[in-house]
């Protein structure tokens, strides 16, 4: 077997466990993963999951309600190889069993890894369409998938062992701020970020939150600069204000933007900011910034 293989099986063991590594291969991660959501078996067939696809795309034709679900598999049928590859790292990591921790979170930890799977195949579609790799830039593909292997192994990092263990967090958030960006940015016209994360440890759960939270707000300003494509920068701010309370600033800008900035997590931020015991604000600094800061107890 190839390294290609072998490392296409790794991070699909992640994906499906119990499955026999010689069966996975990086054109089936994604939909073996969101077979499982379904309910389905997690060995899938090629034909299978194609006759699902082409069911959900005629019923949208048919202007019938279509899931989120049936819209993830739609937009990743459609990926170039090179690109269906960095889906398969990023839906491994938001693999709702990966999250760990006690059981009566478990529903929120689905809840966010479901909303930021459906906003991986998002920026992964506008990514493939608007910037096709070919043949004469090979490196720019490396570039991306040791992007998307980095922003996978911070995000899988967040797992918890135990809820209560103290653990730091100002590496995995700056990993998943700078890969976040530097994979996604070229759709928005290119966009820059800078990282100041203080030294922060928080109790296990907490730090998975507040380390998607961060995540979240960061593909929050992606999506709304790829609006006008007009480029800008994001800056990802974590301190302390005194003994026992800290500040994430999440600010971005560059070209101008909505007076009305719509929160796109369906809830997840809220549910995040409420595990860290947190309200958030936004607000802009002027037509060309924005900001979202909370304050939390550590």
């Amino acid at each position: 077997m190839d390294d290609a293989s072998d490392e296409s099986s790794s991070y699909g063991l992640r994906i499906a466990r119990g499955i026999p590594s010689e069966t996975l291969t990086w054109s089936n991660e994604p939909r073996r993963w969101v077979a499982r959501l379904l309910g389905r078996r997690p060995v899938v067939r090629h034909d299978e999951w194609n006759e699902f696809g082409r069911r959900a795309e005629q019923q949208s034709r048919q202007l019938r309600p279509v899931s989120r679900m049936q819209q993830m598999v739609i937009a990743s049928g459609r990926l170039s190889t090179a690109r269906y590859r960095i889906l398969g790292l990023l839906l491994g990591a938001a693999n709702p069993e990966s999250s760990g921790g006690h059981a009566v979170l478990k529903p929120l930890w689905a809840n966010e890894a479901m909303h930021r799977a459906y906003q991986m195949v998002r920026l992964t579609q506008l990514l493939d369409g608007r910037m096709p790799l070919n043949s004469s830039s090979p490196i720019v593909g490396e570039l991306e998938q040791r992007n998307a292997a980095s922003l996978a192994d911070a995000l899988l990092s967040l797992r918890i062992v135990r809820d209560g263990e103290i653990v730091a967090c100002s590496e995995a958030m700056r990993d998943v701020a700078r890969n976040s960006v530097e994979l996604f940015g070229p759709i928005a016209g290119g966009v820059v970020v800078k990282t100041d994360i203080e030294r922060l440890e928080l109790a296990s759960y907490k730090r998975r939150a507040l380390v998607l939270l961060a995540g979240h707000l960061v593909i929050d300003a992606i999506s709304h600069s790829a609006l006008n494509q007009g480029g800008g920068y994001i800056l990802v701010q974590v301190n302390r204000l005194g003994t026992s309370v800290g500040r994430l600033v999440v600010q971005f800008g560059g070209h101008p933007l909505p007076l009305e900035m719509s929160d796109q997590s369906c809830g997840v931020i809220d549910d995040l900011c409420n595990l860290v015991e947190a309200k958030m604000m936004r607000r802009a600094i002027d037509e060309n910034r924005m900001i979202a800061e909370i304050e939390f107890p550590t």
